[in-house]
């Protein structure tokens, strides 16, 4: 996880990496790896998600 802050307002960049378990594998093939995008900002000492964008850049792909 990455993040740069200006003010009050930060910039989250996030890598997850998903497996399925070895009894899932059996019926069928899945792993992925996820970038995901998120603004925060801080409003009154506390910090709200402005923008929630779990896909990423896939979206635009």
């Amino acid at each position: 996880m990455l993040y740069l802050i200006a003010g009050d307002t930060v910039l989250v960049l996030a890598q997850t990496f998903l497996e399925a378990s070895e009894q899932a594998k059996e019926k069928s093939e899945f792993s992925m790896e996820r970038r995901a995008t998120y603004v925060f900002r801080n409003i009154e000492g506390k910090w709200f998600c402005a923008i929630d964008n779990s896909y990423g850049t896939d979206l635009v792909e």
